[in-house]
């Protein structure tokens, strides 16, 4: 008979993810209230007492100030990318893109 080994931390304990981190920040009511859910709802739900049905994820993910995005989309903070967007506009102005030919 093989030696059995103790379970690791990562394996007894799995990570949170951010669905569950937001939902726990987040006062039960409201999220119940704005899904149309009854009371209760939300801690059955993080109980893995209660399933979310395919139709209440866009409106929870949206509650919870989340969204879904294509693993082969890139995503950048707005603010970044308009700050990059500057950085590039001022590069642009100070150099000319046409160059005269001098003959």
């Amino acid at each position: 008979m093989s030696a059995v080994s103790p379970l690791t931390d990562s394996v007894a304990r799995p990570i949170k993810g951010i669905v569950r981190e937001r939902l726990e920040r987040t006062k039960r009511e409201s999220v119940e209230s704005a899904l149309g859910k009854g009371e209760s709802w939300v801690t059955k739900l993080l109980n893995n007492g209660s399933g979310v049905c395919v139709d209440d994820l866009p409106l929870l993910l949206d509650f919870l100030g989340l969204k879904v995005v294509d693993k082969s989309k890139v995503c950048v903070d707005p603010e970044i990318a308009h700050a990059y967007e500057v950085i590039v506009r001022k590069k642009l102005e100070s150099h000319s893109l046409l160059y005269e030919d001098a003959e």
